[in-house]
């Protein structure tokens, strides 16, 4: 989640990444299936909150506002995308799973609803 958080600064977004896993860190699909199936959701839910606090605070504040308001909203209009690849198919760092093609359409079409806030 880091490098593609630092992809969209890249790209001229403010990107922010919160740490769910308090600086544990899975090198293997099976310790990132475990960090998943222990994650303490009530803390997890507090840090996204936190982080939209931030973004607010930090003068990002249209942006926070409607990432905040579609956080909580029901039954809006919405795209969804299905890739031909697997579970965390942007990650370069495991070359198992990234499927360039798919990773690089994901991003842009991230980029483009990022624009069009």
């Amino acid at each position: 989640m880091k490098n593609i958080s630092e992809r969209f600064a890249s790209a001229g977004f403010t990107a922010l990444a919160p740490d769910l896993y308090r600086g544990t860190v899975a090198t293997t699909t099976d310790e990132a299936s475990h960090l998943m199936s222990d994650l303490n959701w009530d803390t997890a839910m507090t840090d996204v909150q936190s982080a939209v606090e931030y973004l607010r605070a930090s003068g990002v504040k249209k942006t926070a506002a409607k990432l905040e308001e579609t956080l909580v909203q029901h039954g809006v209009k919405y795209h969804a995308y299905h890739y031909d690849a697997d579970h965390a198919f942007m990650n370069e760092t495991r070359p198992e799973v990234f499927n360039k093609t798919s990773a690089d359409l994901a991003f842009q079409r991230a980029c483009d609803f990022l624009k069009s806030l």
